[in-house]
């Protein structure tokens, strides 16, 4: 039997390191070729690929698509008669793929990184700026237009699909987030400290989150726990963030290894006031085993369970106090941790993200288990 072809686009080439939609996408890539996929990647934007990130992806055994000097349509096109599904990543580069696949007998999949229009109503709402409202409302119609059209549509958060199957009645919704692997041997709790806050500033949300932690949590924080240490962390920061640097507050920028800084610390923080879909930040703390104090926004679409729903605050005295009682409190630290590795194995896991994505793609005969 003949392995089935995927072209999964994007509209840029994925870079984990950037934002958690790259990670999901690289995470689904693995996934399809083990379910037996000939699996090719095509960017919208078809800036030059080359370097560690192209190396990283073909090592999946990932083809890169439209390389022979065709453009984004025809490649699409070609893929739309050829292909078995063409899965596309965002709104804008799934509006290109709907366009230009018109006639062809592939499956079109949605991947939503996040609603952007969800994410934008929020943002205008704290902000109180009322071209996001604008915005998002034009961001809605799309996008629950691309849903009903889309054989089926994928997202990481299963709040966002609950909402999707209700604005978009008819829609294949699925809920498949991507696979993480926990940290084995984790270093002891006395060995750590500090409160971690990590994010690309390229993401509005990140740069919010990160000044209201600075100027409105942490010095409640500090009245009762003086002794505690915020450290920022991520890519793209800001001169207004580099800004918050003092005694308590360390400014790391970007990190290569991630897990490494998760493990030296005692606790997360994402006190994000807006924004949309799962958060990365949230789900690598997870599966590091480190306990996150977040905010509902931040919290939503996992599910948590009660242990690690009593991790949500809303306001800045709630979200301060859960930082200092946990932060001093080991034994409380290693049983949300023990949580939290749990919930990663039991919902995070690349086995369960494999069945999730044969629900919609198939298992081929030549899948494989690696």
């Amino acid at each position: 039997m003949t392995r089935p072809r995927t072209l999964v686009v994007d509209e840029n080439f994925p870079n984990a390191g950037r934002d958690a939609g790259s990670v999901a996408i690289v995470s689904h890539i693995k996934s399809l070729i083990r379910l037996g996929h000939e699996t090719h990647f095509l960017a919208t934007s078809r800036k030059p690929v080359s370097g560690p990130l192209a190396e990283r992806l073909l090592a999946t055994g990932c083809k890169l698509a439209g390389q022979g000097g065709e453009t984004v349509v025809q490649t699409i096109a070609t893929a739309a008669r050829d292909f078995q599904f063409i899965y596309s990543q965002r709104r804008d580069a799934t509006q290109t793929v709907v366009d230009s696949a018109r006639g062809g007998a592939a499956r079109i999949v949605y991947g939503l990184a996040d609603l952007h229009h969800i994410r934008l109503a929020r943002q205008a709402v704290v902000q109180k700026n009322s071209k996001l409202l604008e915005l998002a409302a034009a961001s809605s119609r799309q996008e629950l237009a691309l849903a009903r059209q889309a054989y089926a549509v994928i997202t990481p958060s299963t709040f966002e699909a609950d909402l999707l199957r209700k604005d978009a009645p008819g829609a294949n919704v699925h809920a498949i987030p991507w696979a993480v692997g926990t940290v084995a041997n984790p270093p002891p709790w006395r060995l750590r400290d500090g409160v971690l806050f990590v994010g690309g500033y390229a993401h509005a949300p990140n740069v919010d989150a990160a000044a209201f932690l600075v100027r409105k949590i942490m010095p409640l924080v500090w009245a009762t726990r003086p002794d505690v240490t915020c450290i920022l962390a991520g890519s793209h920061m800001p001169a207004s963030i580099r800004s918050l640097a003092g005694p308590r507050v360390r400014i790391l920028g970007y990190v290569e290894d991630l897990t490494a800084l998760l493990c030296s610390v005692r606790l997360t923080v994402a006190p994000l006031r807006f924004g949309a879909g799962l958060k990365g930040k949230v789900l690598d703390s997870l599966a590091a085993g480190v306990p996150c104090v977040m905010t509902p926004i931040a919290a939503e679409g996992f599910d948590l369970p009660p242990e690690l729903a009593a991790l949500v605050g809303l306001t800045p005295g709630e979200i301060a106090a859960k930082i200092a009682s946990v932060f001093a409190d080991e034994t409380s630290c290693q049983l949300l941790s023990s949580a939290e590795t749990a919930l990663a194995n039991a919902r995070f896991s690349r086995q369960v993200i494999d069945g999730l994505m044969a629900r919609i793609f198939g298992r081929h005969e030549t899948a494989v288990d690696r």
